[in-house]
């Protein structure tokens, strides 16, 4: 099969029923996106090779039909002039690229005929690819969507794990830190107020001691 063939071939295969569906296969979708990339570079080079040939005969046509008017006004003038051999052999190069140019033209109506389905199959083909490679852009949005979601279930599922026990143990847990550190801070406050009574008496002892010294008493 011919590059025009395949190329025409799947610039023609319908992808719509691939594209529209809900949950394409990603690996067909992908398959399809890598054959449709492929035949556009294919496609691309193609028309370049074509193109190239048929600028090539466009133009040998374009010098031909020149040099058919030029022939063609020399001979004339020669007729004219009564030089009957240099009129004959002017017409004789006429002929001959009249020939020429006859035998060019199947090639530039193919040519022409080629290149129009090459731009046909192109643009065909790149509307394709761009819609296979949208539809490939929102199925990974929806994968990513999809997984984001089933992670958040999965996390609010652990959470739910936690029954009420965990947290009234967790609850029993911190009242007995609170009650511990209120003990600690009564036995505190007693320990200061035993000491500032101490203190007291002994500063008192202290007190009665001097006077009686003072005083002279024993």
């Amino acid at each position: 099969m011919s590059i025009l063939a395949r190329i025409g071939r799947i610039a023609r295969a319908n992808i719509r029923w691939l594209l529209e569906k809900a949950e394409p296969p990603e690996q067909e979708l992908a398959a399809k996106i890598e054959e449709l990339t492929a035949a556009v570079a294919e496609c691309k080079a193609a028309a370049g090779t074509y193109g190239a040939t048929f600028r090539r005969l466009e133009a040998e046509a374009a010098q031909l039909r020149d040099r058919q008017a030029g022939l063609h006004e020399q001979a004339e003038a020669a007729i004219r002039a009564g030089d009957d051999a240099a009129g004959r052999g002017l017409l004789t190069e006429k002929v001959s690229a009249t020939q020429r140019l006859a035998q060019l033209q199947p090639g530039l109506d193919q040519g022409r005929r080629t290149l129009d389905e090459l731009r046909d199959n192109l643009g065909r083909l790149t509307d394709q690819l761009a819609a296979a490679r949208t539809k490939q852009a929102e199925l990974h949005a929806r994968q990513r969507s999809a997984a984001a979601r089933k992670a958040f279930s999965e996390n609010a599922g652990a959470a739910d794990t936690l029954g009420g026990d965990v947290f009234e143990r967790m609850d029993d847990e911190v009242l007995q830190l609170e009650a511990e550190a209120d003990v600690c801070e009564d036995m505190t406050r007693s320990m200061d107020l035993e000491r500032r009574s101490l203190e007291l008496q002994v500063e008192a002892e202290l007190a009665a001691m001097k006077q009686r010294l003072t005083e002279g008493r024993p």
